[in-house]
């Protein structure tokens, strides 16, 4: 028989559950998706270094993008070494051993600068949105006193004049045939077949249907340049480019840097702009104007 008693007691029972059950819900914080540790950073000539910091996922959160900023001014995926991926899917990263270069270029710092590193992370855990969590150091970088000035000239290259020309030379300099030597060859970056018929191609030393080919035949150095055909739009960049902290922040630009991917030997005329790694070792950027006549205008940025 069900008793007032027992109706009572069941109705206590019930109501401690319910203030029980209340109170474990006003308890309940939300819990951290994640957290970023250890984070420490140091900067000396080779470059700005993440020395410790690791990244973790709560539950069953995990990481899909880490990014880095410098003094709230994003870095850009090319200035990082080794490069930190994105779409991770990973419980934990660790950033110690990370390399920035260009900071001084990016915040067209001089001097001794005091730059905040932010690190952002951003977490999903599994149909939830995804949530980020940054953590930030300081860290005393030496930028050069002065910005260094880039030099910026041009030549004009013509196959029935002088189509051989060394870029690393100061001023750029530009050979006849006859000029192209044992002596001379080693030191040549482009050679120019051109007119405003047939229009025709910029050639490294090295490639197999270059003009006077054999004359590179014993060239090691002029064997080893490259082109790198860049997007239209770089023509405005580097016809602005004054510094070199200015080119340190375009060439760390996603955009470069995939347009960089693969060097050829040779570009048609055509090419408005485009990279070169020099027989020295260095590296220009080459605008081109075709002329009305058999040449073509070079103009060259380089340090």
């Amino acid at each position: 028989m069900f008793t007032f008693k027992k109706l009572a007691l069941v109705g206590v029972a019930g109501l401690a559950a319910f203030a029980l059950s209340c109170s474990d819900d006003n308890g309940d914080e939300t819990e951290p998706v994640g957290a970023i540790t250890g984070l420490a950073a140091t900067s000396d000539a080779t470059g700005t270094k993440i020395t410790g910091g690791t990244i973790t996922a709560n539950g069953d959160g995990v990481i899909i993008n880490v990014a880095l900023k410098a003094n709230d001014v994003a870095i850009p995926v090319g200035s990082i070494t080794p490069p930190i991926p994105t779409g991770l899917g990973t419980d934990a990263v660790s950033l110690a051993g990370t390399t920035i270069n260009g900071i001084c270029g990016l915040l067209s710092a001089t001097g001794s600068t005091e730059v905040k590193l932010t690190v952002t992370a951003t977490i999903s855990a599994g149909e939830e949105s995804a949530s980020t969590i940054s953590d930030e150091v300081s860290v005393t970088i030496a930028c050069a006193a002065t910005d260094v000035q880039l030099r910026k000239g041009s030549i004009i290259l013509s196959t029935a004049d002088s189509s051989f020309a060394d870029i690393d030379a100061n001023p750029y300099k530009r050979y006849k045939d006859a000029g192209v030597t044992a002596t001379t060859a080693d030191l040549i970056d482009l050679i120019a077949k051109y007119n405003s018929a047939t229009k025709g191609a910029i050639y490294a030393p090295g490639d197999d249907n270059a003009p006077a080919k054999a004359k590179f035949a014993s060239a090691t150095n002029a064997k080893d340049v490259r082109f790198y055909p860049l997007p239209d739009a770089a023509e405005a960049v580097i016809n602005g480019l004054t510094t070199k902290s200015q080119a340190t922040t375009w060439t760390a630009s996603p955009e470069f840097t995939a347009a960089t991917a693969t060097g050829v030997k040779q570009v048609p005329v055509t090419t408005k702009a485009f990279l070169v790694l020099t027989s020295a070792g260095s590296y220009a950027a080459v605008v081109v104007t075709a002329n009305t006549d058999a040449s073509i205008t070079l103009s060259i940025t380089s340090l």
